[in-house]
């Protein structure tokens, strides 16, 4: 009887005993807004997961899950029920501050219950970035197809406000989807021309795309203008005609009429009348700037009038041998 009893309180130890087994713990970082990494200020999710060791396990997980980033609490939640297999919680970043810029080491820790061990999911280091505030500008603001483009990025501010370091890296640009190059940050800033004819007439939305690095987060930036066509220069030419009549008087007598008609290098007529006594030849000439009309006519003697009647570009002086004849004439009278 006593051996029996014995036999029992055994089987009994061995059963309690093997009833408190460890776990599996597992922990995951979700980051919101479609984030890749764990911004500065970020609300992260924390997901613990407790799984059962081994097959036959009845009982799921029970108690309490904490969070630890370098060894200070961040959060805590408490196991759901089900399914069995794979406990479950899941808790918001609430702790403040911010965790600072820079590695984290992350930890999450199950308290265990009457049927599991307490159990942790290890190290995992996550770094915290910052967050830049890029601006994009281009110049001339309304480029032609023809004209270069100056593309400017500049850092003005960061989260957190007192970080030490600014943005490192390069930017890659694209032109409606289209790459175009890239460039490198110096002193938080870089240029980049997009060469002429590089642009298609119409809106273009630019892309500039931060890629990030150790400190700070990837950020993407863009600006929309238009590409006009380019426009071709052309030189109008007018002419302008103007008319103009020159007479001369005479004091000598009219003994014969004479008529005489020329013509300048523009295809202007000139006509010269008058008399005189003795039909001597006269020249009757027209100049306006590089053009020149010419013709004979007869000089006066004895008075009478010398007309001329021409269209030209400019003013006209009638000159030549016509006055030198009448002065003769008088002369000889």
């Amino acid at each position: 009887m006593q051996k029996i009893l014995f036999i029992t309180i055994l089987v009994a130890l061995a059963s309690f005993t093997n009833a408190a087994t460890t776990p599996t713990v597992n922990l995951v970082v979700t980051y919101p807004n479609g984030h890749r990494e764990f911004q500065y200020g970020d609300a992260v999710t924390y997901t613990t997961s407790v799984a059962p060791v081994g097959t036959g396990a009845t009982n799921p997980p029970t108690g309490t899950v904490n969070v630890f980033a370098d060894g200070t609490q961040r959060a805590t939640c408490q196991l759901l029920s089900s399914p069995p297999t794979n406990i479950v919680c899941a808790v918001n970043e609430t702790a403040t501050p911010p965790l600072s810029v820079g590695p984290h080491n992350f930890t999450s820790f199950y308290l265990g219950d009457q049927n599991y061990n307490a159990a942790d999911s290890g190290v995992q280091t996550l770094r915290v970035v910052a967050v830049p505030t890029i601006t994009i500008s281009v110049s001339p603001s309304n480029p032609t197809v023809a004209q270069a483009v100056t593309v400017t990025i500049a850092t003005t501010a960061t989260n957190p406000p007192n970080q030490a370091s600014q943005p490192t890296g390069t930017v890659t640009f694209t032109a409606n989807g289209n790459q175009l190059g890239t460039c490198t940050l110096t002193s938080g800033g870089c240029t980049f021309t997009i060469p002429a004819n590089s642009l298609t007439q119409g809106s273009v939305t630019l892309v500039g795309g931060y890629g990030g690095d150790t400190s700070f987060a990837p950020v993407n930036v863009s600006t929309t203008f238009t590409v006009g066509v380019a426009t071709t220069a052309t030189t109008a030419t007018t002419a302008t005609t103007a008319s103009a009549t020159s007479t001369t008087a005479s004091t000598v007598a009219t003994a014969s009429t004479a008529t005489t008609t020329g013509s300048d290098t523009n295809g202007a007529t000139a006509t010269t009348t008058g008399s005189d006594t003795n039909g001597a030849a006269a020249t009757t000439t027209a100049t306006t700037g590089a053009t020149t009309q010419t013709g004979a006519s007869t000089q006066l003697n004895n008075g009478g009038s010398t007309a001329f009647t021409g269209t030209t570009s400019g003013a006209v002086t009638v000159c030549g041998s016509v006055f030198l004849t009448l002065l003769a004439a008088a002369v000889a009278l």
